[in-house]
């Protein structure tokens, strides 16, 4: 388990804050290296309670809470819930969903604390959001991160509040592949992969070899094509209020978000509550 979730974090385009993807993987390495798991599942464990909204009633009107909190990974284990406390991006489009059937809800306001996840899975949730806000109004309220992947989500929200020393944006793409082909030439080990005659970039990256300028140009492609439709549901959802600025990768404070058009308000959760219940 431990291993494959370490070749998805090098596999894959990234929508998160550099310094929390480094974490996750040392912390994934450490985990294989010591075999933690086998200690971790030495008790027999509770199953994991199935993600839940619960329901503030403010006046007439019933506001569903849903949280988005911790690194966002679509098809997450229950062991990455565990530890790292993963979200998965299809569970949470399911629960905004069922939070938009349910006749005593009125409004719907994200709870958000992410540094962002995996790429993939990311677009089909902000699309949730933006498809659900035409039904009933989605507030976002940021506190602590909501950056890169979170932010691509939030961004679909009708508003979004953030408390004072939240982080917001990182606006960008990435993929880090580690190429060890030096260290297999230094321990004298050669890596010869056999492929199908026109699979040009058939396991461009695989450990032990270096990527072509060909490989290294389609996934630059790739990285790029990504954060094209990342700004673009920005800006759709956001109109002209977003600085370009704000697409430079950095993530803000909550003032300088303000002012870059990437959020609507500096506010508490109640504050957001108060609007998710009043929004028509």
């Amino acid at each position: 388990m431990i291993t494959a979730a370490l070749n998805k974090l090098n596999s894959e385009p990234w929508l998160i804050r550099q310094e929390t993807h480094t974490q996750y993987l040392e912390s994934l390495r450490l985990s294989a290296e010591k075999d933690i798991r086998s200690f971790f599942f030495t008790e027999e464990l509770p199953p994991l309670e199935p993600l839940a909204y619960n329901l503030t009633h403010l006046g007439q009107r019933t506001v569903a809470n849903i949280s988005i909190q911790g690194p966002i990974i679509r098809k997450a284990e229950d062991w990455e819930k565990r530890w790292y406390g993963v979200v998965d991006p299809e569970e949470v489009g399911a629960l905004i969903e069922n939070a938009a059937n349910d006749t005593k809800v009125h409004s719907i306001l994200l709870h958000i604390d992410s540094p962002g996840g995996t790429a993939i899975g990311t677009p089909e949730l902000a699309a949730i959001v933006d498809q659900v806000d035409q039904i009933k109004p989605i507030i976002g309220h940021v506190n602590g991160l909501c950056c890169s992947a979170a932010y691509y989500i939030a961004s679909q929200c009708r508003h979004i509040v953030a408390t004072q020393s939240s982080q917001i944006g990182c606006v960008g793409t990435y993929m880090a592949l580690l190429d060890w082909s030096k260290a297999y030439e230094q321990a004298g080990l050669k890596r010869e992969v056999i492929k199908n005659t026109d699979g040009t970039h058939k396991a461009a990256g695989i450990q032990g070899t270096s990527l072509t300028d060909e490989q290294r140009a389609k996934l630059q492609a790739q990285v790029d094509e990504i954060t094209r439709d990342f700004t673009a549901a920005i800006t759709t959802a956001r109109g002209d209020t977003v600085s370009r600025a704000a697409f430079d990768g950095f993530s803000y404070t909550a003032a300088e978000s303000l002012n870059l058009g990437l959020i609507d308000a500096i506010g508490t959760a109640v504050q957001a509550l108060t609007l998710a219940s009043k929004e028509e």
